[in-house]
């Protein structure tokens, strides 16, 4: 049901914590056809759910300088026949920024998941400048303010490192004050441990127990937001796509914004079904079918 298709190999940043670019190099998109290709050949087999991924999605085509980026790519893959929905993978801020409106346009087609995993990382101005991400936190508010203008229902997802070597108290509460400001609906929390080779292992790093207070702090935060705005979906109806069995029973599905939802009955496998949502869980919802 799912199938996942890579369009690229290593990426265009420079972060100093980061081993990618010297485990994967430097930025080589694959070509669109061939993409067009495995994607159709995929659907063909009887995938409903397309997962295209690399390092920086939002980078594609950034190396080859004939303006062929992300969206015509989205353009193309949509354009395979066949019912079946498009995940994009993780998009940073900076390459995302340079082809938003041109995104945003290309997430209007019915076949792609509104979903979008746009990783920050700090909310604090001076740690993103130690990390070398390129962009500051006002950068990530706008580009979030963009995407919920244009989709009102959509999942933003984001990444947060806790404790980088440069973070003081006064970095962490910045980060605590963003995620309370934008409230994405998944929040994926790492805490920093020196990568071998980059720059920030030469850094003198923090106290593990004080990474692990932070961790726990941010975590209870990010737990509390996921749940309220899970809360707010419940007696709401949903088309979600059934694309796995449940470990005990039942099915797991995806609705547009590509949120999990899980049923207790039986579903067929690539169906789209009607769902009634009847409780938040936390890190997905349970659902029931209307007839």
């Amino acid at each position: 049901m799912v199938s996942i298709i890579p369009i690229a190999m290593g990426c265009v940043g420079r972060c100093s914590y980061c081993v990618v670019k010297q485990a994967r190099g430097e930025l080589i998109s694959y070509a669109p056809e061939k993409i067009r290709e495995a994607v159709k050949h995929a659907v063909e087999r009887g995938a409903k759910e397309i997962q295209i991924t690399s390092q920086d999605c939002s980078a594609y085509g950034c190396e080859r300088g004939d303006g062929f980026k992300l969206p015509e790519l989205l353009a193309l893959v949509t354009s395979v026949e066949g019912d079946f929905s498009v995940r994009v993978g993780m998009m940073n801020p900076c390459t995302i920024s340079h082809i938003l409106d041109a995104l945003l346009e290309a997430f209007e087609s019915e076949k792609i998941f509104k979903f979008f995993h746009v990783p920050v990382q700090s909310g604090s101005d001076k740690v993103l400048r130690d990390m070398r991400r390129g962009y500051k936190a006002a950068d990530f508010i706008e580009l979030v303010t963009r995407i919920r203008k244009r989709f009102a229902d959509c999942t933003l997802c984001t990444d947060f490192i806790i404790g980088f070597p440069t973070e003081t108290e006064e970095d962490f509460h910045a980060s605590l004050k963003l995620l309370e400001e934008v409230k994405p609906e998944k929040v994926n929390i790492t805490r920093f441990s020196p990568r071998p080779g980059t720059d920030a292992a030469q850094l003198k790093d923090l106290l593990d127990r004080e990474k692990k207070r932070r961790s726990r702090i941010f975590s209870a935060l990010e737990r509390r937001i996921g749940f309220e705005t899970q809360k707010a979906l419940e007696g709401k109806e949903l088309t979600v796509l059934i694309t796995e069995k449940g470990t005990k029973g039942g099915v797991i599905g995806r609705d547009p914004a590509y949120r999990m939802v899980v049923l207790d009955e039986e579903v067929p496998l690539g169906a789209s079904q009607r769902t009634r949502i009847r409780e938040a869980r936390g890190t997905y919802v349970r659902g029931e079918v209307v007839a």
